[in-house]
């Protein structure tokens, strides 16, 4: 999976481009690699569009913590006092990043766990790669 951080590196996306380059002519050309990628990596090289479950394989804790949420009863979803945002470090610096419009102030309810779950799923596997 791509590092998330790969951008304080100028030339980061030449570097992706090469790498891909390599793999590309390695397979054309019959030769394996001792590289994988996770599944997720895989399905959006061949335009399928990526779900939740995709998620476990990026990151298992994560994926297990967003499974429960979407079963948890509405006291423990207000429990966990959640809202529409990530927070992220960045070299020590707390990135607030918000799911949707002014997520970091709408709190997670009952009510709008899936959107929730949908939303950190999409995050993580789409937008901080």
């Amino acid at each position: 999976m791509p590092n998330p951080r790969s951008h304080v590196q100028p030339d980061h996306i030449r570097y992706f481009k090469f790498v891909g380059r390599i793999i590309g002519k390695a397979l054309i050309d019959g030769h394996l690699l001792e590289c994988y990628f996770v599944k997720s990596m895989y399905k959006v090289m061949i335009g399928q569009k990526l779900t939740f479950r995709d998620l476990e394989d990026v990151d298992h804790a994560l994926y297990k913590g967003m499974a429960w949420t979407t079963t948890a009863n509405a006291d423990e979803v207000d429990a966990l006092m959640e809202s529409f945002c990530v927070h992220e470090d960045e070299f020590g610096r707390d990135l607030v990043i918000d799911l949707i419009p002014n997520g970091r102030n709408i709190p997670v309810t009952h009510e709008t766990k899936e959107l929730f779950v949908e939303k950190m799923a999409y995050h993580y596997l789409y937008k901080s790669v």
